[in-house]
Order: structure tokens, then sequence, then C-alpha cells
């Protein structure tokens, strides 16, 4: 799974990285100290779980919860901050976790395994065969489409060997 970091605090969001880049969920994780910054990145990437800071210069983290929601709903988001009285703006943006600073690795850990809880796992194989029903080929999780013409010879070596 991949996950990105935003506070504007530089030091806080650097541990923050280094504490996601140990838990077993995490495969990639992304810091950034500007709200814009981060949401340029996901233009081209995306991200399954976000850890926002909430009290940040010119765009705070509510706002940037909700502009990562439209781009991709199904992104898990934690807060992380400072400060109890944002917890009902919190949830309004259907956080999946609030946590107030300072954050150790285990309530992290708490958390994003609540986060990812529901999202399905990453496939580890690039490519995956289907063969009930019909005979379906994916690779990267996109299906492949074969001319009539090369089914029947994919199949007759698969049957033959």
């Amino acid at each position: 799974m991949r996950a990105i970091c935003v506070d504007d605090e530089k030091l806080l969001m650097e541990h923050t990285v280094l504490m996601c880049a140990e838990l077993p969920q995490i495969d990639e994780v992304k810091g950034f100290t500007k709200p814009k910054e981060a949401l340029q990145w996901l233009e081209d990437n995306t991200a399954d779980l976000a850890l926002l800071d909430i009290d940040m210069p010119m765009m705070n983290g509510i706002e940037l919860a909700l502009r990562i929601k439209e781009k991709s709903p199904d992104t898990a988001i934690i807060f992380i901050t400072g400060y109890s009285h944002y917890a009902v703006d919190a949830f309004q943006v259907r956080a999946s976790g609030y946590l107030l600073k300072p954050v150790t690795k285990e309530m992290l850990a708490k958390d994003v395994e609540y986060a990812l809880s529901g999202k399905p796992k990453k496939l580890t194989s690039h490519i995956l065969v289907c063969t009930f029903g019909n005979f379906d080929v994916f690779v990267d999780g996109k299906p492949v489409r074969f001319k009539m013409g090369r089914c029947k010879e994919l199949l007759a070596y698969l049957v033959d060997g």
C-alpha cells in the first residue's frame, strides 16, 4: 500500500514517514511539507492512505482531505494533529483516524491497521489468469484482450503443453 504524509513541520513529517516505512502494510511512503505539492503529486500517482496535519498555512488538513477525497474517494485519511478541537470536522470528511501529537509508532500502527483493514490486498503477481467461467488474463490488474485466433493458439498450447 502507498501512503503520503503531509505536515508543514518538516521534522514531524520526516518522523511520520520513518514510522510509516517500518509498518508492514505500507510498501511506499512519500512526505510533503506543503499541501499543494501533495495534491500535485496525486495528479499522477495514487495513495491508499493520507496522514495529514490539520493546522497548516495556506490550506488546512481538512480542506486537503476534502480535495484528496474528490480525486480519490477510497483514500483513507488519518489526521495527526496537536489539537483535539478539530475532531468533529475531521470525521465529517470520513477520516479513518485522529491522532494527537506526539504520536508513537504503536499508536500509528493501530490507526493504520484500522484504516487499511477494509482495503483489498494488492496482488503480488504481475499476471493473473482466471480459468473459472471465462478464460481471463490480467496484467497489472488490466484485462488482456486476445484476437480469437490467438486465443485458440494459446488454449491449444496450454492443453497440449
